[in-house]
């Protein structure tokens, strides 16, 4: 039970982390996904679209609970989810956004 509790009060403050400041009432939400590997920095993809800003929280806090109940644990700083076994230095990190944001940053830059 203590186990559980932690785990579900380590998965409020990941995603208190991760939600945007800042609100925009008419505009769709997407929630990325991204995965750092300090060797090849970060890469972002798009893993779902959602009307409002809390159903994209609401999906974040699902994908958590799949990373946690899967092979992944949230790592110390709270930044996101480590493999328990295997590469410890990739962090996997659900993150929504604004339709209109894109992580990866402008286009046309030679990427």
């Amino acid at each position: 039970m203590m186990r559980a509790a932690r785990r579900a009060s380590l998965l409020v403050a990941f995603y208190l982390l991760t939600s945007v400041a800042t609100a925009y009432a008419e505009c769709a939400w997407v929630m990325w996904l991204e995965v750092y590997d300090p060797a090849h920095d970060s890469q972002w993809s798009v893993k779902t679209a959602h009307e409002t800003k809390a159903e994209c929280d609401i999906a974040v806090v699902k994908a958590g609970q799949a990373l946690l109940g899967g092979n992944f644990e949230l790592d110390s700083a709270g930044r996101g989810f480590r493999p328990k076994q295997g590469a410890q230095y990739l962090l996997f990190r659900p993150t929504c956004l604004p339709s209109d944001t894109d992580p990866r940053g402008p286009k046309g830059g030679g990427r």
